[in-house]
């Protein structure tokens, strides 16, 4: 079993754990929806619902950038990933990630928090661009 395959799983329990009466998602938004149920803890619910009011171009960013592993050749299986630019990286680790959307009680407290956590993937994506060989 892959290292990408054990984080995943995990993600799936913490999901299942967080909300138990809605299924797992799937598709190129799953590993973003995933990571944001685990990283929100008990505003789980509400970062999901805030992912949803965001323009489609930052659902896109931070699909794309949270669904890289930072391990060349190995991809989330839950988002169906098969692009070739999953495959680059480097893969951004957010630390403080966690504790900004943990603060969050409002719908406009999490759009807002979700937004400034694409604003750090972007930023990070042009000091370091995609590179096949990371």
């Amino acid at each position: 079993e892959t290292e990408t395959a054990v984080v995943e799983k995990y993600l799936q329990a913490r999901f299942k754990e967080a909300l138990p009466f809605l299924p797992a998602p799937t598709g190129p938004m799953a590993i973003a929806k995933l990571r944001l149920v685990a990283m929100a803890q008990s505003g789980a619910e509400l970062a999901l619902d805030a992912l949803d009011m965001l323009s489609t171009a930052v659902q896109a960013l931070l699909s794309e950038e949270m669904a890289r592993t930072g391990i060349r050749d190995q991809l989330f299986s839950s988002s169906g990933g098969t692009s070739t630019s999953m495959r680059a990286g480097p893969a951004f680790l957010v630390y403080y990630g966690p504790a900004l959307l943990q603060r969050c009680n409002t719908m406009v407290e999490m759009t807002s928090a979700l937004s400034a956590l694409a604003a750090v993937y972007q930023a990070g994506r042009e000091l370091w661009p995609l590179d096949e060989d990371q």
